[in-house]
């Protein structure tokens, strides 16, 4: 989980000095969950396979909260899907080949896109609503994607993750009432439409790879709600 880059400049973080054990859990799964979804598909992050198979979801997969046991289930499900008679090399290429395949480029279509607003009712199409509204919500923290979600739609997944990641953060580590408001309600907003993008996946788990992301979409709800409730 080291090996985890922002992907959000001027992120104002105070530091997590201040949550709980449990807290520190669930924004250590948001990490995770950014990782996975954001794809291991450039030079900027070709270490970061290796990292979230060998390190980040072991680690979420044994703490010793009893609070969290549900999501350290889900996370033993996630690394048990990948076939372990490949090499490590082998299991991240075909994890990168069914991320697009999935939610970049297909020529049957895409399964599941990565954008809030191809889940709004009678549209497909990104840059809807939510993308407009996601990027006043940046503008107002002062926050920038950076790498390779610059160019992305604001209401990329993964960008909304690592909104509600700095929201949480200011919320836990400062305990700052507010910010824990408007987390709560972005949770609740991103749970609405990350259950259309898991109902999306339901059909494609063919292969190892492809479970392993239906399973990571599983274990992001599960994170979300687990949010919400704390």
């Amino acid at each position: 989980m080291s090996n985890q880059k922002n992907i959000i400049s001027k992120s104002n973080e105070s530091g997590s000095e201040g949550a709980t054990p449990t807290q520190i859990y669930l924004l250590n799964c948001l990490e995770i969950c950014t990782i996975i979804f954001r794809g291991f598909r450039s030079n900027d992050n070709k270490d970061e396979c290796r990292a979230v198979l060998e390190d980040g979801l072991p680690a979420l997969a044994s703490p010793s909260e009893n609070a969290v046991q549900p999501l350290t289930k889900l996370a033993t499900a996630i690394l048990d899907s990948i076939d372990n008679s490949c090499s490590q090399e082998e299991i991240c290429v075909r994890l990168e080949t069914d991320y697009v395949n999935l939610f970049i480029n297909n020529i049957r279509g895409i399964t599941a896109p990565l954008y809030e607003s191809c889940y709004e009712p009678g549209s497909a199409r990104i840059m809807r609503e939510p993308a407009l509204a996601m990027r006043d919500k940046l503008e107002q923290y002062g926050l920038k994607p950076s790498g390779i979600l610059a160019t992305e739609p604001p209401d990329h997944l993964c960008i909304e993750l690592e909104y509600l990641f700095v929201l949480l953060i200011q919320a836990w580590g400062s305990n700052d009432s507010s910010a824990e408001i408007k987390a709560l309600k972005f949770g609740q907003e991103m749970l609405l439409w990350t259950k259309l993008f898991r109902e999306k996946l339901g059909s494609s788990s063919s292969t190892n790879s492809e479970k392993f992301y239906t399973l990571s979409a599983d274990f992001l709800i599960g994170v979300l709600n687990k949010i919400i409730g704390e």
